[in-house]
């Protein structure tokens, strides 16, 4: 299910990517490693859609370690950005009051 969910959201974002196609084209194809070496300069760049993008394969462990305090920050950024589906995302974790145990929610 997981890699369903995965498979679909880099599949939205391919829809609306404007040059991160290399990045989701690897990951799709379950490339992380590449997948992520391709993503990075976006995330440096804020791009919303990569920080999104990294945001849940962190939350998933995809190609890195399960880090859910990194995908909170990461959605974070791209919610900043008024990037819609990282919103979405950042409701599920204050729904999910377990998901980030250490995270400080009264910002």
């Amino acid at each position: 299910m997981k890699k369903i969910l995965l498979i679909l959201t880099t599949l939205i974002i391919q829809l609306f990517s404007d040059g991160l196609d290399d990045a989701i084209k690897e990951l799709n194809s379950q490339n992380f490693e590449k997948g992520i070496e391709l993503l990075t300069p976006y995330v440096e760049q804020n791009n919303p859609q990569a920080l999104y993008t990294l945001g849940r394969l962190y939350f998933e462990g995809y190609g890195v370690k399960v880090d859910n305090s990194k995908a909170f920050d990461l959605f974070t950024r791209a919610s900043n950005q008024e990037y819609y589906p990282a919103k979405y995302e950042l409701g599920l974790f204050y729904l999910d009051e377990n998901s980030v145990q250490e995270r400080d929610y009264k910002r």
